[in-house]
C-alpha cells in the first residue's frame, strides 16, 4: 500500500540486486516489527534529537543487518530504529554513510531502498 499522498517508487529504476538487498533488510526487520511506517527517516549530524523523539518498538544496529553500510561518521549511531511519533509509525536511520567514506551511491542508497521495501 502506498502512501496515499506520493506515487509508489517507479522500481523499474532501481538495479535488481538493490532492490533485492532492501527486500533482504526489510525482511530481517519485519520479523521483530510488523508494523509498516507512514514515513522513513534519515538522521545525521545535529539530528540525535529527534531519535529521541521516536517511542522506539525495535532498534537494529547496521552490523547486525546484511550489506548495510556501516557508518565511521563521529556521532552517528549506525542503527536503524523503528517505532513511533505522536502515534504515527516510522522508520528512522539514525546515523547514515557517506560516499567520502568510501562507499558506492549504491551502499549509500540500500538503507532508503530497504525503508521503501518496509512500506
Amino acid at each position: 500500500m502506498a502512501h496515499p499522498d506520493f506515487d509508489p517508487p517507479d522500481r523499474s529504476l532501481i538495479p535488481q540486486t538493490l532492490w533485492e538487498r532492501g527486500q533482504q533488510v526489510a525482511a530481517i526487520v519485519s520479523t521483530r516489527w510488523r508494523s509498516r511506517p507512514v514515513a522513513g527517516l534519515i538522521l545525521g549530524t545535529g539530528l540525535g534529537g529527534v531519535a529521541r523523539q521516536i517511542q522506539v518498538q525495535e532498534a537494529f544496529d547496521y552490523a547486525d543487518l546484511p550489506h548495510f553500510p556501516r557508518s565511521t561518521a563521529i556521532g552517528h549511531r549506525g542503527r536503524l530504529v523503528c517505532g513511533t511519533v505522536e502515534g504515527v509509525p516510522v522508520v528512522a536511520m539514525d546515523g547514515r554513510c557517506h560516499v567520502y567514506e568510501g562507499y558506492s551511491m549504491e551502499q549509500v542508497s540500500l538503507p532508503v531502498i530497504a525503508m521503501a521495501a518496509l512500506g
